[in-house]
């Protein structure tokens, strides 16, 4: 087995997946599937409730191999979330080599996300991290 990745390369990483989700073209694909807007960690506070149920797995945990280091990957997404009382959110978690990644899909519709519409976000992030 390799070494895991250093710090550093994960917080490079961690800013590359930013990055490459704030472009706009992932930004118009969430919209268009699911009339959400991205709010970084930075843009709120996060206060998920204790009551909320645990969040479904975005996709499996896998491990690869990236500059001669092992990276592990993991992502959850809480769907469906009241969203300041106006709408709903979906927080999305992602942990690459211990580097948290957190923002919210967010809409002020009531608009709940469906099986198919986290299969395509599933998708979409899982191909993010592989980017």
């Amino acid at each position: 087995m390799k070494n895991p990745l250093p710090a550093a390369s994960a917080r490079d990483l961690k800013e590359r997946l930013r990055a490459l989700v704030h472009s706009a073209e992932v930004l118009r694909l969430i919209n268009d599937t699911t009339t959400c807007t991205v709010e970084w960690e930075s843009d709120f506070s996060l206060s998920l409730d204790p009551q909320t149920p645990r969040g479904l797995e975005l996709f499996p945990c896998f491990t690869m191999h990236f500059q001669e280091h092992d990276l592990q990957i993991r992502g959850t997404i809480s769907p469906n979330l009241p969203h300041n009382g106006d709408g709903l959110s979906h927080l999305i978690s992602l942990d690459l080599a211990g580097q948290p990644i957190t923002f919210r899909l967010a809409t002020n519709q009531t608009y709940v996300l469906s099986p198919f519409h986290l299969r395509f976000l599933s998708m979409l992030f899982g191909r993010l991290v592989l980017h």
